[in-house]
């Protein structure tokens, strides 16, 4: 039906991005959150054909995997700019957001 699906969408969006983060040098789990919330999407369209409840898992599934993405963005270019790899505009703001966490 899909229910296996949406519970590996859940387990890449929870599980994967943290032995990722201790291996890769860069962060990548935005990324790989995305991913998940785009399988879990995939799963609730599936699942949306039972009942209809499930369509307001896609739409809150769509909106996080937005904000995944963006998350990703930031911290790939939190790395480029903390390494020297590339000057990006508005690095001085990066290098501001990351002293606040």
């Amino acid at each position: 039906m899909g229910f296996g699906i949406l519970m590996f969408g859940y387990f890449i969006t929870t599980m994967m991005p943290i032995p990722l983060s201790m291996i890769l040098p860069i962060d990548i789990s935005g990324f790989i959150k995305m991913l998940g919330y785009i399988v879990i999407i995939i799963a609730a369209k599936k699942l949306s054909e039972y009942s209809s409840g499930f369509r307001f898992l896609v739409i809150s599934s769509l909106v996080m995997s937005i904000i995944s993405a963006i998350e990703g963005i930031v911290d790939v270019s939190l790395f480029l700019v903390n390494n020297q790899i590339v000057d990006l505009p508005g690095a001085e703001f990066l290098k501001s957001v990351n002293d606040l966490q």
